[in-house]
């Protein structure tokens, strides 16, 4: 199916052998003539001329293959063999293995293709200041000067416009056994977005914004595609003029709209992507929902007329929409692994099949990134606080935050500063980055100590923890007090027990209650005894007392 070449391909066969026969001659004549210091200088020039002409056959070589087997060959093979392809789409079940092989590997070397070494630089506004002073005016001034970017020329070649198309009809299969040919068409629309704006522009005008969002949503996908999918929808919301191109989705009517103008358009639909990967539960899904909400958060796209009005409606629908019961949901899980991990606790954070997976959840576990050790919790961990910190900003938020995450918030903030001093119970010791984790934990807490509705709360929960605080220290003094106890007691005979029959002694009373009052639990890395272990050390030391007494 592929058309002709450009050019006479069969001048080629011609050449190389015009140019082989006068080697062959060059060769003949050199074996001829005696070996002289004159005719060692003429075989000099014979290999100089040799590499030469190897040289000229190699660059005609290329050049040929380039005219026969390039980008515009692929594309007439993608093109002629796309319907078989969405055949199977139709039928909604891969009955052509070779055609989904065929397009892995044609649209893998569609990659190769578009994806060149330069990538051209955009040209955008920047900001201009010039030191002058108005007219009549004595001291000089920054002033701001308006200047607009050169405009951007839009055209793109014919045959990179057709692969193009061609990875949109791809991103736009449900067929899972294509998922292989999806994201390596995602990851190419991504490479070639962020190297070319012209590029971009022609690509989000096709529809693609709608795709990457189906892909995000969709649970049937590997987490893998969902991944690059979202990484890439995160990419093109940078740009404002992009959101116009994503579906109109609005608020649901039961949802209170504090502002008086609609969301901008795309901020429902890609919030709302990112919750969803946040709620799938996959380590990889929820550091790039996290990462999503906490760039949308942050800054304001670029282009964009509000940038601070912008902002606030980013914060305001993330948080009508559930991703404050997202992070803080998340926040929890992440607490849990970390504690597995750092505590030396038998878990997991992989992804679990069953006993044994298929081969196809064995290919599909391959492109997954390792999310399972401590330096992936701690990504996790931190692009939830900056995610939690940029929206914790807004002052009509921080009291739900307050509500739904200050006991979340205090309690991990505990247990990263006792991870940093080196508590007696972590057996994995602090890395650099927890103090930067603290860090902006406690800076999350300061920003909800400062709205007035939050002072109830605040102060509640600094009284219990010195509540807390007051019960360790004197629990620490009991346990001291008890283990000397139980020391004394071991120094005395056995006597027997005043009381009814069938109660046993004293001493193995008490020291069965010592024995009891001796667990302890482990909270944060401190040694606290468990409420029963308090009521069984009271007794304990009663027992020993009326021990002593009698003896």
């Amino acid at each position: 199916g592929a058309p002709h070449a450009r050019g006479d391909a069969r001048a080629l066969p011609a050449a190389l052998a015009d140019d082989e026969a006068a080697v062959a001659a060059g060769a003949a004549a050199a074996r001829a003539e005696p070996t002289t210091p004159r005719l060692a200088g003429n075989l000099e020039q014979m290999r100089a001329i040799k590499e030469q002409q190897d040289e000229m056959l190699n660059k005609k070589f290329d050049k040929d293959l380039k005219d026969n087997w390039g980008l515009d060959t692929l594309v007439s093979v993608g093109e002629s063999w796309l319907p078989a392809m969405m055949e199977q789409e139709a039928r909604g079940q891969a009955t052509d293995v070779p055609v989904l092989k065929l397009f892995e590997f044609l649209v893998a070397s569609i990659c190769l293709f578009m994806i060149d070494g330069e990538a051209y630089t955009e040209a955008r506004e920047l900001d201009l200041f010039k030191f002058s002073a108005p007219p009549g005016v004595r001291h000089r001034t920054w002033w701001t000067v308006a200047a607009n970017a050169p405009g951007v020329d839009d055209t793109v070649e014919p045959e990179q416009e057709r692969a193009l198309a061609i990875l949109v009809h791809i991103i736009g299969m449900h067929l899972g056994a294509a998922w292989k040919s999806l994201q390596l068409s995602v990851l190419t629309i991504w490479n070639v977005c962020a190297r070319n704006a012209h590029m971009e522009r022609h690509i989000i005008g096709a529809g693609t914004c709608a795709r990457l969002l189906d892909i995000m949503n969709r649970a049937a996908w590997p987490p893998s595609l969902r991944d690059i999918a979202g990484g890439c929808l995160e990419f093109i919301v940078e740009r404002h003029s992009n959101l116009a191109h994503f579906p109109a989705v609005s608020l649901p009517p039961e949802i209170a709209w504090p502002f008086q103008k609609a969301p901008s358009t795309g901020l429902v639909p890609s919030v709302a992507g990112y919750i969803n990967l946040i709620n799938s539960r996959l380590p990889l899904l929820e550091y790039r929902g996290a990462h999503g909400l906490a760039r949308a958060c942050f800054q304001a796209p670029y282009g964009c007329p509000d940038e601070r009005g912008h902002l606030k409606e980013a914060k305001a629908v993330l948080a009508v929409l559930g991703g404050i019961d997202a992070l803080v949901g998340l926040l929890k899980r992440v607490n849990r692994r970390y504690q597995d991990i750092v505590f030396g606790r038998k878990g997991s954070t992989t992804r679990h099949f069953g006993v044994e997976m298929t081969d196809d959840q064995r290919d599909i576990a391959h492109f997954e990134k390792d999310m399972s050790s401590l330096e992936a919790q701690e990504d996790i961990y931190f692009v939830t606080f900056a995610a939690l910190l940029n929206v914790s900003v807004l002052k009509t938020v921080q009291p739900m935050l307050a509500k739904k995450g200050l006991g979340v918030l205090l309690g991990t903030n505990t247990m990263l500063y006792g991870h940093l001093m080196g508590g007696p119970a972590f057996v994995v010791p602090a890395m650099p980055e927890t103090q930067k984790l603290l860090h902006l934990c406690s800076s999350i807490v300061q920003n909800l100590a400062q709205h007035p509705q939050n002072r109830t709360r605040m102060y509640k929960a600094e009284l219990r923890g010195t509540a807390a605080l007051d019960r360790l220290i004197e629990d620490a003094t009991e346990v001291e007090a008890n283990m000397e106890l139980l020391a004394l007691q071991t120094m005395l005979p056995p006597i027997a027990s005043l009381g009814s029959p069938g109660r046993g002694t004293a001493g193995g009373a008490g020291g069965a209650a010592a024995r009891r009052a001796a667990r302890v639990d482990h909270v944060f890395g401190q040694a606290v005894p468990s409420g029963r272990a308090r009521r069984t050390a009271d007794r304990a030391r009663r027992a020993a007392s009326g021990a002593a007494a009698a003896a």
